[in-house]
């Protein structure tokens, strides 16, 4: 155990088996430490024996619950402002210090996420004064764990505590409704995605990525999500992934093309090479015209050329071949279907091709592979 005082770590009582390689250990609510999981992946490349693999889980009283009483929060608010007094109501032992802990997130034993608080408090009778930090640097917003302390440094049992930095985000938390709120309270995954959908103005996007952790995309996810958020003239995220394939999908601020270099970019300076961007497929709406026995497909102050799609062109993903997935017959059909079309018809001015992005030269080409 650390002490911040003396700069030194204590040795405390070991845990019954090895907590190695997928282990998680977290500080719960009431003080106490639960330390579960265990087991090494694939340890010399091969398969890793059964009793290798911990499946239990201890819990761990530290001796800070053993010096004496505990001070108990009868009433906190369950979200705040940054840079707010909270008004904490306590009974039992006198409490002289406040502090919030972030809550855990750990796995390969490291929790990124760790954050460690010290409040500033006055106490007067059964009421302490709290104030918050007002730099999210130093107190990001999200959810804590608030504990009062003694003297001796006994916690009190934690109440849950949401910071954050407007108080739209707040109201949101508490159910006040405003008319531009961004997300609705108590919004779901899947029903983020289906909204952000159903309203997104820009491009959408598909985006072939290949994580370098061997669980894949969706359980390796949270750090291609960041770097799609960072990516240019995007402007939300799904905020599921495609783990079949696998894919991710964002809409961009409006109906431009995607930039493919300065994504690849930030993929190599963000991603560090966690994943591999394998490209990207977009579905555009504009006019399809023959120019010189050549597809273009036109929008507002854009204009790329259409080509037919190749059997490895999709950004899609075979994990059975490790490879990309393969074109369908409709898929490779497409461009010359659409070419038949503007031979018949003339121009289409509402089309709507869906496709990958191919590097042709100096340029880009849309390869069709649908068309809507």
């Amino acid at each position: 155990m650390w002490n911040p005082v003396t700069q030194a770590w204590t040795m405390l009582a070991a845990e019954a088996e090895d907590r190695c390689y997928h282990s998680t250990a977290l500080l719960l609510p009431d003080g106490r430490l639960f330390s579960a999981g265990g087991g090494e992946y694939l340890p010399n490349g091969q398969p890793i024996q059964p009793k290798h693999v911990h499946t239990t889980a201890q819990i761990f009283s530290p001796p800070y619950l053993f010096r004496g009483p505990r001070p108990q929060i009868e009433d906190a608010p369950p979200q705040a402002l940054l840079g707010s007094r909270l008004t904490v109501r306590f009974s039992g032992a006198t409490p002289s210090r406040a502090s919030l802990v972030r809550t855990g997130s750990v796995t390969h034993a490291m929790d990124t996420n760790q954050r460690f608080v010290e409040l500033t408090c006055e106490f007067q009778g059964q009421e302490a004064g709290i104030t918050l930090p007002t730099d999210p640097a130093a107190c990001p917003v999200g959810y804590y764990m608030l504990f009062l302390l003694t003297s001796d440094g006994v916690p009190s049992k934690a109440r849950f505590v949401c910071i954050e930095q407007t108080k739209r985000a707040v109201d949101a938390r508490a159910g006040v409704s405003h008319a531009k709120a961004a997300v609705p309270a108590g919004e779901t995954l899947a029903a983020h995605d289906k909204r952000i959908e159903s309203s997104a103005q820009g491009t959408r996007v598909l985006i072939g990525l290949t994580s370098r952790c061997p669980y894949g995309l969706a359980a390796c996810w949270g750090g291609a999500h960041q770097t799609l958020k960072a990516l240019k003239a995007v402007d939300t995220v799904k905020a599921i992934a495609n783990a079949a394939d696998p894919t991710a999908e964002v809409f961009l601020t409006d109906d431009r093309l995607p930039d493919m270099e300065s994504w690849a970019a930030t993929f190599r300076g963000m991603a560090k090479g966690s994943y591999d961007f394998r490209g990207a497929e977009v579905s555009l709406t504009g006019l399809v015209r023959l120019q010189k026995n050549q597809l273009t497909l036109s929008g507002s102050g854009w204009s790329i050329g259409l080509g037919a799609l190749g059997a490895s062109d999709k950004v899609q993903w075979d994990w059975s071949r490790r490879q990309p997935a393969l074109s369908t017959p409709t898929e490779t059909a497409a461009h010359g279907d659409l070419l038949n079309r503007v031979h018949t018809n003339g121009d289409l001015p509402q089309a709507v091709i869906t496709g990958p992005l191919i590097k042709d030269g100096d340029g880009w080409r849309l390869h069709v592979r649908r068309i809507d």
